[in-house]
């Protein structure tokens, strides 16, 4: 499902994957990048999205049923024909469920699906 550095592009491609877990499985995943939807992640899902090259930001909110639930947001910088892959997971702690994005490699990406 993923592809290879395209050296002719004029984007930046990002993936998203969110494993099969049972915590919190009932509630999707807003990814925004740059202030705008890039998809909603649901559970056990990957979605792609392409940006311009440069700086960007990524939060990650909770989309629907949530009580509280909060999100979490990573920044990066790409250029032309980089790829980069996202793990996005949730994480319990005393006070509830939040959500945390994670960078990782091709092969963590595809080990998460």
């Amino acid at each position: 499902c993923i592809c290879q550095k395209q050296p002719f592009t004029n984007k930046a491609v990002l993936y998203f994957s969110r494993p099969k877990t049972y915590s919190g499985s009932g509630v999707n995943a807003k990814i925004i990048v740059n202030g705008s939807e890039g998809g909603i992640l649901g559970y056990g899902e990957y979605i792609e999205h392409s940006i311009k090259p440069g700086n960007f930001t990524i939060k990650i909110k909770p989309s629907g049923f949530h009580l509280g639930m909060r999100g979490d947001s990573i920044s990066g910088t790409g250029s032309s024909g980089d790829i980069f892959f996202y793990i996005v997971t949730i994480q319990q702690s005393l006070l509830g469920m939040n959500f945390e994005i994670t960078e990782t490699t091709e092969s963590g990406f595809k080990q998460s699906q």
